[in-house]
């Protein structure tokens, strides 16, 4: 097998060789880089390895002929990641509204509440009376 430089993944897979390799495992792992090892006789398959050199899988090729199950796979897979960010985003959304909400004591005695900060705008040198 011989081994390639470090590749990221992406949203659509790592990019080898003008080809697509995915793999379940790797769904969620958007961003991070990757060792790959190949089979020059056969670029159907790449083999991913992560930190230390330990095997994370074997992906396959986005582009040759996938199967109904590796679509169905495919899909579910990215629904579930699909899911948790969006449940992560609404988390954090609300820790967000939490703490804009909380009142702070210091704040709120050197703010003036009755008036309304006053707005000094520049005028040009021939709007000037």
């Amino acid at each position: 097998m011989k081994v390639a430089k470090p590749r990221t993944m992406t949203g659509q897979g790592i990019r080898f060789q003008n080809r697509r390799y995915s793999h379940e495992v790797l769904t969620e792992s958007n961003g991070q880089q990757f060792d790959i090892r190949y089979d020059p006789r056969d670029l159907s398959h790449i083999w991913v390895y992560g930190e230390a050199g330990s095997l994370v899988c074997r992906a396959r090729c986005m582009g040759l002929r996938p199967t109904m199950e590796e679509a169905e796979q495919v899909i579910s897979g990215r629904q579930r990641v699909k899911k948790r960010l969006k449940k992560d985003l609404k988390d954090k959304q609300a820790a967000g509204e939490d703490f804009i909400d909380k009142e702070d004591p210091k704040l709120e005695t050197s703010k003036k509440a009755d008036s309304p900060p006053h707005i000094k705008l520049r005028k040009h040198f021939h709007e000037r009376n």
